[in-house]
């Protein structure tokens, strides 16, 4: 009766197990499908939250590589444009304690799978740039930034690194930009 009693606990314990591993699977199955669900157009707030999250990555990051995933750009482009992105990083590291952020940021669509932007660049919790001004596309599920976006971003800026980055920037992406320190106003011409 004793050897019974075992058996019939061993196959209890056996189907338990069995019933957890396959409402485990089946949980993992469903939380793939939602985690893998792709973006297929453009809508206001959920472009502009996962456009936010694309800007506040491209502050964060020190590894060019990064930058390049969340930029448009084609194939022949990309190695120029890590390049000058490596350059910049280099030259002027990440501040971890003055690491910009994107604040409330408004997408607008243009049509499915395009969008233009507007958005404050805060530091420390204080707004230091309001009418910040961008555009994006949805490409594969994923919002990606313009890349000329930074390099017009960066050419009026007050530091050597990011107008010589802005310079190699416009460079790599193969356009005309307006390079110009805007305290040395004789720098700057006419946008290119």
């Amino acid at each position: 009766m004793q050897r019974l009693g075992q058996r019939s606990a061993t196959v209890v314990i056996a189907g338990l197990c069995a019933a957890f591993v396959l409402a485990l699977g089946m949980s993992a199955e469903a939380g793939a499908s939602v985690s893998e669900k792709k973006l297929t157009k453009c809508a206001t707030k959920s472009a502009s939250k996962a456009i936010t999250k694309a800007l506040n990555k491209l502050y964060k990051t020190d590894d060019a590589a990064d930058i390049v995933k969340v930029s448009d750009l084609s194939p022949d482009q990309v190695d120029a444009y890590q390049s000058a992105v490596q350059q910049l990083l280099t030259a002027q590291p990440p501040n971890p304690g003055a690491t910009p952020k994107a604040v409330n940021l408004k997408a607008t669509c243009q049509g499915k799978t395009a969008a233009d932007f507007t958005y404050e660049v805060s530091i420390g919790g204080n707004v230091v740039s309001r009418g910040s001004q961008g555009d994006a596309v949805l490409k594969k599920g994923k919002w990606l930034l313009n890349p000329q976006n930074m390099c017009d971003n960066l050419a009026h800026s007050v530091t050597q690194a990011q107008l010589t980055f802005a310079s190699a920037c416009y460079a790599a992406l193969g356009v005309q930009g307006n390079v110009c320190d805007p305290r040395n106003f004789e720098t700057c011409g006419p946008p290119g």
